[in-house]
């Protein structure tokens, strides 16, 4: 694995946790999310928050309205929310035994 692949994943790791978080937060209630929430000023950060949040929908984790891309300054999941299968995985994986 090449450092440009390792620092993507760690990336895609990152949002995926800060995204999760916020839905969590906000659980039921729909929220909108942007790349912005790492606030890190990486360039790569609009193309890993879209393949981070397409895999999170195509698991069922999450639902969104919709994707805009190119509407704004970053991409916007709007309406973002955990699904009941969401809900139910996050609490499984940290849960404490």
């Amino acid at each position: 694995m090449s450092d440009a692949d390792l620092r993507e994943t760690l990336l895609r790791s990152r949002l995926t946790i800060a995204m999760i978080e916020a839905l969590q937060r906000a659980w039921p209630t729909p929220v909108d999310i942007v790349p912005s929430v790492l606030d890190d000023g990486d360039a790569t950060v609009d193309a890993v928050f879209l393949d981070a949040i397409h895999g999170l929908v195509d698991e069922g984790l999450v639902m969104i309205e919709a994707l805009l891309v190119g509407a704004a300054a970053e991409p916007v999941a709007k309406g973002a929310v955990l699904t009941r299968r969401g809900a139910t995985v996050l609490y499984h994986v940290t849960r404490p035994m």
